[in-house]
């Protein structure tokens, strides 16, 4: 079963490629075998210092057996409502209708329910 690369992936490979051409129309090595960390970075076409941090939390991931951490993707978050000292007491006030004059076991979504149509709420959960 053949394993799906992603588009950086994809990308990665066209820049090896690349690379990979010119060395192979010379018949030698543009940057010699020597220079590891220069002929990776020219290859994979991201800088020295990117290659050098990399390996070093490649380092530090083996000898603490964890795996690499990389960024995570960021999302858009909701903005938060602003409750005013008057939606507070009316929240407060059905909740405590809800356990003193209904005798009702309250639930989030039953409260919810209640504010949006008592005092229009625009909160969600």
């Amino acid at each position: 079963m053949s394993k799906v690369i992603k588009s950086g992936g994809r990308e990665m490979i066209l820049q090896v490629m690349a690379f990979s051409e010119p060395e192979q129309q010379n018949q030698g090595l543009l940057i010699p075998l020597d220079n590891v960390r220069k002929r990776v970075a020219a290859i994979t076409g991201v800088s020295e210092k990117t290659v050098s941090r990399i390996i070093q939390e490649g380092k530090t991931a083996a000898s603490t057996s964890k795996k690499i951490i990389i960024p995570g993707k960021s999302r858009p978050r909701q903005n938060k409502i602003i409750i005013d000292d008057f939606d507070i007491c009316a929240i407060r006030h059905k909740i405590h209708q809800f356990y003193a004059v209904k005798k009702e076991l309250l639930t989030l979504s039953k409260l919810l329910a209640v504010l949006k149509q008592d005092i229009n709420f625009k909160g969600n959960r």
